[in-house]
């Protein structure tokens, strides 16, 4: 029973025990004729009424009205505008006035639609308050706002129990666990543009290819510049005059011999070299750091040497 409806049935009592009541004479009551003629039956028509209709009065003036759409991020006058309202709600609900902490959050909530833990706060307010109805619809709202909450669950067990523990009487206090004393509230972000996309983490530069195409040219160009200067020397040999003897003719034939030995060497030697330079410019362009998330290729290179020939070998996924 609520303050009003009780009042009512206590008025409605007194008048009819008014006349068995002795009270002083500079007291004047008055009530209906109709009352004076039966009193008790008047009275017992008026209790029935009050009785039925009460809760349907008390059950209007508690409608809550529904939270409003909430579309685009709210501007910064705005949210200073929430903040304050949200003080003052605090400060009447820390004093025990649910009514007026209400009215506060709900324009604060207006306000900033974004700062949905607001929902929170109305809905501890509302079922202080006794007001089941507010409380369900503002947990209703916060879930749909926030389906992804990591407290989606318990808020909808909070639900349930109001729900079950509600009675038709919509000024039947709650029965579940109270509200906390004091409530927060956290101001939706500044800004909500997208975050950067994240680095890249691609594999990182290969010097190794580099290093051994910069080491192949260097053995190349002593190869090529020792071979040539040996072919040189024989060259210089053949360009002797006529041996005259058969010793100076051994002499000459090995002086050629060396010479040609001596340039085939380094021939090859500079031939691998160059081998190694161009594997190694290969091996490099081929594991070049890659956009995205393509596997880069890869590469081998291994010597080869065979009778008459020798070079590197290079194999790779391409």
């Amino acid at each position: 029973m609520t303050f009003s409806s009780g009042f009512c049935h206590l008025l409605l009592a007194f008048l009819a025990l008014r006349p068995q009541l002795r009270l002083p004479k500079t007291l004047h009551l008055s009530y209906p004729s109709f009352m004076r003629r039966s009193a008790p039956a008047s009275v017992l028509a008026l209790l029935v009424a009050t009785s039925l209709f009460a809760p349907v009065v008390l059950a209007q003036a508690q409608t809550v009205a529904p939270y409003g759409a909430c579309t685009g991020p709210t501007p910064k006058p705005s949210q200073d505008a929430a903040k304050t309202l949200f003080g003052l709600g605090k400060k009447s609900y820390e004093q025990g006035d649910d009514t007026e902490a209400i009215k506060y959050w709900r324009d604060s909530f207006e306000k900033d639609c974004n700062a949905t833990p607001m929902l929170l706060n109305l809905a501890n307010a509302y079922q202080r308050a006794g007001n089941n109805e507010g409380a369900i619809l503002s947990l209703e709202t916060y879930l749909k706002r926030e389906p992804a909450a990591d407290d989606a669950a318990s808020i909808r067990t909070r639900i349930e129990n109001i729900k079950s523990k509600a009675k038709p009487s919509a000024s039947v206090a709650p029965t579940t666990t109270a509200p906390p004393a004091s409530v927060t509230v956290q101001p939706p972000p500044a800004s909500s543009a997208p975050p950067p996309p994240p680095a890249s983490t691609g594999p990182a530069f290969n010097y190794i290819p580099w290093a051994v195409a910069g080491g192949g040219l260097v053995v190349g160009a002593i190869g090529v510049g020792i071979g040539l200067s040996a072919y040189g020397d024989k060259q210089a040999v053949a360009d002797r005059p006529k041996c005259a003897t058969a010793a100076q003719c051994a002499t000459y034939g090995e002086d050629s011999d060396a010479a040609a030995k001596k340039a085939t060497t380094f021939g090859v030697i500079g031939g691998i070299g160059g081998a190694v330079m161009v594997g190694g410019i290969v091996w490099g362009v081929l594991t070049l750091p890659k956009k995205g998330n393509d596997a880069p290729p890869t590469a081998s290179l291994a010597p080869v040497v065979a009778p008459g020939f020798s070079g590197l070998s290079l194999s790779g996924k391409f």
